[in-house]
């Protein structure tokens, strides 16, 4: 599969929506003392049919303006992306990113709406992680909460994503009750600097006091992993670990991996 850089139309993106071009690949989240695979993220991708792949900075605006000509949303790519590795012994979650549409409430009704069903659709909602980027606007933060709570509720975990490029995700991890604190590759890759290591170390002791789990995005070094580990932090993803790949490939993955594991036990 070749990948390269090209610019959509509106129409084109609607009809690659209808057609089941755009799907999902993902990314494997590590779980560093085990060493083993403990979820995965769901990451939007258009896949043409000559093979190119688009990544989601090149359509997904796009996106909004197709659904509100009736197009449907890739319900049943994001879920079959999950079911597999749900079904696993012991099973693996999966996370997506959430709209500013969806935590606004300007697209469903709350958490019940008639899309979230088909998206968790057999699956564990304990296995679901909603991912909150740092770019995402938040007009109504009562109703907000509100909403994550009736999730969290339900067994859904929510992640604050891309922390540490932005004074906003300090405010929502105060603000909002979240289950996993993700830490933004450029915050990660600036490591070697002492004051970023001692925050580092620092938000380490408060997920503990807080109750809520830390990820390092971005590793692409074994240095950035040691880093990381140093200052306490138990879960990482990135290229170096893995990179993002179909589900179907990393289902086989993770399997053989297991095996391998149990072999030489």
């Amino acid at each position: 599969m070749r990948q390269k850089q090209s610019r959509p139309s509106a129409e084109e993106v609607g009809a690659a929506l209808e057609n089941g071009e755009i799907t999902y690949f993902v990314q494997p989240i590590f779980d560093l003392e085990q060493d083993r695979i403990e979820g995965v993220e769901a990451l939007i991708r258009w896949v043409k049919p000559d093979g190119e792949i688009l990544l989601p900075g090149q359509f997904l605006d796009l996106m909004a303006d197709s659904y509100k000509r009736g197009v449907r949303p890739p319900l049943e790519e994001a879920n079959a992306a999950a079911l597999g590795f749900s079904k696993l012994d012991p099973p693996i979650y999966c996370g997506w990113n959430i709209s500013s549409k969806f935590l606004n409430n300007t697209v469903l009704p709350g958490a019940d709406a008639e899309w979230l069903k088909a998206l968790l659709n057999g699956l564990p909602q304990e296995m679901t992680v909603f991912e909150i980027v740092e770019s995402t606007v938040i007009e109504n933060p009562e109703a907000t909460k509100t909403l994550i709570n009736r999730l969290r509720s339900k067994g859904v975990r929510i992640a604050l994503d891309d922390f540490g490029i932005g004074m906003s995700n300090l405010e929502r991890l105060l603000e909002y009750p979240i289950d996993i604190l993700k830490i933004d590759r450029s915050f990660v890759q600036s490591l070697t600097r002492g004051s970023r290591e001692g925050i580092m170390r620092g938000l380490v002791e408060m997920s503990k006091t807080m109750g809520f789990e830390i990820i390092a995005e971005g590793i692409e070094t074994q240095n950035q992993l040691d880093l990381v580990r140093a200052a306490g932090i138990t879960h990482a993803q990135g290229y170096f670990l893995g990179k993002p790949g179909t589900a179907d490939y990393w289902l086989e993955e993770i399997l053989r991996r297991r095996s391998q594991k149990t072999t030489s036990e």
